[in-house]
């Protein structure tokens, strides 16, 4: 089992924001995602939250509260990795149910 990233796009039907979803990414999408964590090696978790993604996803989506099912292009940095932990960051957010 590969590792895991969170995601959150809105429902573009009923607008629900707080969904998470844990994604799994291909082999070619982890290599591009490897890379651009070797190449951000230094930087600040800030720095990369204000720069571009380090790559960006397609998925299909089902809303769990109204079932609509959508496609998003998510962008996804290091720190979308399920349980990723920074100095910088608040931990854990997307994890721990409210």
């Amino acid at each position: 089992m590969g590792r895991l990233y969170k995601i959150n796009p809105p429902c573009p039907k009923c607008h629900e924001e707080h969904n998470w979803w844990h994604i799994q990414l291909t082999d070619e999408e982890q290599a591009k995602m490897d890379a651009y964590v070797a190449a951000s090696e230094g930087k600040s978790s800030l720095e990369l939250l204000l720069g571009e993604p380090g790559i960006v996803v397609t998925r299909k989506l089902k809303c769990c509260c109204c079932g609509h099912v959508f496609e998003v292009e998510a962008g996804l940095r290091k720190f979308d990795e399920v349980g990723y932990r920074d100095q910088d960051f608040i931990a854990a957010v997307g994890e721990i149910p409210v």
